[in-house]
């Protein structure tokens, strides 16, 4: 998505749902930063801990989502593929899903 990172899906609990992110919402900034690409959002977010700024647009409105991300937890979303990325989306997720997931990449 030119101009931010389109939400393919929100894991339950997780800290993206806690933000109030939901399926079709556009991360436009991370903590001030412009983000492009699915890919550069869940670099950052990988090793990132403690407080988060989001930039969201949500049916043409602008809106300011704060929280923490915790380190011991991924922060729960997947972002539409970037059409230059490779074919899959790496799932930021955790228990059953997460080993069938990395099980799946294996073979």
């Amino acid at each position: 998505v030119p101009g931010g990172v389109k939400i393919l899906s929100v894991e339950k609990n997780s800290p993206a749902q806690k933000l109030g992110l939901k399926r079709g919402d556009i991360i436009l900034k991370l903590n001030q930063e412009p983000v492009e690409r699915g890919g550069e959002l869940l670099a950052l977010l990988k090793d990132y801990w403690g407080p988060i700024e989001l930039t969201v647009k949500r049916d043409g409105r602008i809106w300011e989502k704060r929280g923490l991300k915790p380190l011991d937890q991924p922060f729960g979303l997947i972002p539409v593929p970037d059409g230059g990325e490779s074919r899959y989306v790496e799932l930021q997720t955790q228990g059953w899903l997460k080993g069938f997931w990395e099980k799946f990449k294996r073979s």
